[in-house]
């Protein structure tokens, strides 16, 4: 030990003439570095050693020369280690970066030798020993951090500014920002992977790290976003939102904290920016996860407006994606089996998976970004389906195609949720949000085939009304030996439906078929209310065989219809409650026409229970009423207010339409407004006639005076 003590100043020399000569060889400085802690140790025991003496002050002086020559040494090494520490960080270089980390380390375990001392131990003690070296050597990483990442931002803004301008400026620059924070990111997984390992865990070099690379992105992005308000978000595409999205989300990940990150949206207020200097002088910072959590905090408070602004974005560019899809007109195809279609469908989900895969490609699996996004793009092919569905009907072939496309939306949808279910790793509270979503699409759409379905009907009437204009009902029809009119309905409806059997899928030919039956009851109703609206006196010439033409006409349309029955076995009961009507009006006739004893009543609650409106319901038997007997139409208002309290409604009509037109109502509601213009209109001729009369008059007046006056 003698010996030793007196080559201390000796070593240190040749120490120092080493330490000059071995530049950047880390490894080297590494056993300088041991042989130093080697001294100071020796120095330190001697002190604490010679401390418990009483003539220490003495020996303190003597050992003066050697302190100072080890201290001096070891502010060299210090130096030395720092001035590398920052660059060798930066370049990645694992193994000198382990000789510096190593040599550090043990500067700090001396130090926390000292603990086990009292405060005047500690005092002396650290006057030999180089103390601090841990704090120093972060910072120093931190400023590395903070130049090398600011290089590349400006280097990629310098590319954006010399590339070609295919954007706007806003949107060129923001290109380069994001371009740049990704590369960090890829720098920020090589550093976690390949040199966190090498840093001892009390150093937790990876928080603050992390924390200084993401203040400078946060930067960069709050200048291109218009501060923490996001005033420019709206300028920005949206897949560049997207990336920003996903971005911030890969950072949060990549963070300790990505696992569970609760506590971090819980920040009460708005968040307040942490900058790098503060994060290396650590003022406003108590613990290095602190630091994380601040910029943390600042990112989802940015992660929150970009989220919402490009939800914005995905809304407004599907409707757009959907009106072109929409306004494309597309030719009708026939498949194997008959049923006409068109690509409407395929179409439209090829750009729904299209969005899909894209956001869904760009995001993790954890992300929530993606069920929203995907419930929007869901929710507009719904609104859009809704709005724009009906307005593709020009005749019964382009009907029978978009009810037979409604189905294959469905069958789509469905694919598409598998898909998702299988591919995105959405969790299963989101999956059963999304499956609430589809269910609630599905049932539009197919609200929308049913609707295609039953507008046939519209187009099949018109050559019926065509046909039978003027004629249903008149004399013709009375005088005819068989019930012609009523075979006529039934060969065009016979025609079109041979045709729609194979046109349209099975269970849309049977909606079909419900709107046909009721669109035929509702064409005779309509008819002969009309022909009440026109009658002069006596409606029928004569009315025993008019009566008996109405029920050969409802025989043979009922018997048309009963053919279907086999086909479809609950048609039978539909068939049976929708010929009710016509049965009752011609049951009312007779009565009125053959002065019966039977009670209507009975019959007006029947009528009722189709039409429900009782207001309707009096106007149609009044009207039928007076058909055959001015005489017998009497009694009809008493007997109709004394069954007004049998007039109750079921709780459930007992048939539901989509359709308004095909409602028995608004059919009668239709000749009701028809007898009420004809009266406005006889109304206004005949005021018309006795203006024009008078002022006939007035005119002869005055020209017999003015002849008077001449003579």
């Amino acid at each position: 030990e003698v010996e030793y003590y007196q080559s201390i100043e000796e070593n240190c020399e040749r120490l120092s003439l080493e330490l000059a000569m071995a530049e950047d060889e880390c490894i080297r400085l590494s056993d300088i570095v041991d042989d130093h802690i080697a001294m100071q140790s020796f120095l330190v025991q001697l002190t604490l050693e010679w401390m418990k003496r009483p003539n220490f002050i003495d020996a303190e002086k003597f050992l003066q020369d050697k302190i100072v020559s080890v201290r001096e040494l070891g502010h060299n090494l210090r130096s030395r280690l720092l001035q590398s520490i920052g660059k060798t960080f930066g370049d990645g270089d694992v193994e000198a970066l382990k000789c510096l980390v190593d040599a550090m380390q043990l500067y700090e375990n001396e130090n926390d030798k000292l603990e086990k001392n009292d405060i005047m131990r500690v005092t002396k003690i650290k006057s030999i020993m180089i103390t601090g070296i841990k704090k120093i050597a972060t910072e120093r990483i931190l400023e590395d951090c903070e130049i090398r990442s600011h290089n590349v931002f400006q280097s990629y803004q310098e590319e954006a500014a010399n590339g070609a301008a295919a954007a706007t400026a806003e949107q060129l620059a923001f290109d380069a920002i994001l371009n740049a924070c990704y590369a960090l990111n890829d720098i920020m997984l090589i550093v976690r992977r390949n040199l966190i390992p090498i840093f001892p865990s009390s150093w937790k070099i990876f928080p603050i790290w992390l924390a200084c690379l993401g203040s400078v992105c946060t930067q960069y992005i709050l200048q291109q976003i218009g501060g923490q308000e996001g005033n420019y978000l709206s300028l920005l595409l949206p897949k560049q939102l997207l990336k920003l999205v996903a971005w911030i989300e890969d950072f949060e990940h990549a963070s300790d904290f990505g696992q569970n990150n609760d506590w971090t949206r819980s920040f009460d207020g708005k968040p307040e920016f942490v900058s790098t200097h503060e994060l290396k002088t650590g003022s406003r910072i108590n613990l290095p996860e602190e630091s994380l959590r601040m910029v943390l905090v600042v990112l989802l408070d940015i992660h929150r407006l970009v989220e919402d602004q490009f939800l914005l974005a995905t809304q407004e560019q599907t409707n757009q994606w959907l009106d072109s899809i929409y306004k494309v007109e597309h030719s009708k195809n026939q498949t194997q089996e008959g049923r006409l279609v068109t690509s409407l469908p395929e179409d439209l989900w090829i750009l729904a998976r299209v969005q899909l895969t894209t956001i869904r490609d760009q995001l993790s699996k954890e992300s929530g970004v993606f069920f929203h996004a995907a419930c929007i793009i869901f929710r507009c092919i719904q609104s859009k389906s809704r709005n724009c569905w009906r307005y593709q009907y020009m005749d019964v072939e382009t009907c029978c195609a978009a009810a037979n496309d409604a189905l294959r939306m469905i069958h789509l949808a469905e694919v598409e949720l598998e898909d998702i279910k299988f591919h995105s790793g959405i969790n299963d509270e989101h999956f059963g949000k999304l499956e609430i979503v589809i269910d609630q699409l599905s049932t539009q759409v197919l609200q929308d085939a049913v609707l295609s379905t039953s507008t046939v009907y519209v187009y099949i009437f018109v050559p019926i009304e065509e046909a039978l204009k003027g004629r249903l009902f008149e004399v013709e029809w009375e005088d005819l030996t068989y019930n012609d009119m009523a075979v006529t309905i039934v060969r065009t409806l016979e025609d079109y439906l041979d045709d729609m059997e194979k046109w349209f899928e099975e269970s849309m030919l049977r909606k079909a078929l419900d709107a046909l039956l009721k669109a035929t009851v509702n064409f005779y109703i309509k008819h002969l209310l009309k022909k009440s609206i026109r009658r002069q006196n006596h409606a029928f010439g004569e009315p025993e065989r008019a009566l008996q033409r109405m029920s050969g006409d409802i025989c043979v349309l009922q018997a048309f219809f009963e053919t279907w029955v086999d086909k479809f076995k609950p048609f039978q009961r539909v068939l049976r409650l929708e010929f009710e009507p016509l049965h009752a009006i011609l049951k009312l006739l007779k009565i009125g026409h053959f002065r019966l004893k039977d009670n209507p009543t009975a019959l007006f609650v029947l009528l009722h229970r189709h039409i429900r409106t009782a207001e309707l319901t009096r106007f149609l038997c009044s009207q039928l009423w007076y058909l055959l007997s001015a005489d017998a139409g009497k009694s009809i208002p008493d007997l109709l207010d004394a069954s007004r309290s049998c007039l109750v409604l079921d709780e459930q009509p007992l048939c539901i339409n989509l359709l308004p037109s095909l409602e028995t109502k608004n059919v009668i509601q239709g000749c009701k407004d028809e007898l009420k213009n004809r009266k406005v209109t006889t109304l206004a001729k005949n005021a018309t006639k006795r203006i024009v009369t008078k002022a006939k008059s007035l005119e002869k007046r005055k020209l017999k005076k003015s002849f008077i006056d001449i003579l």
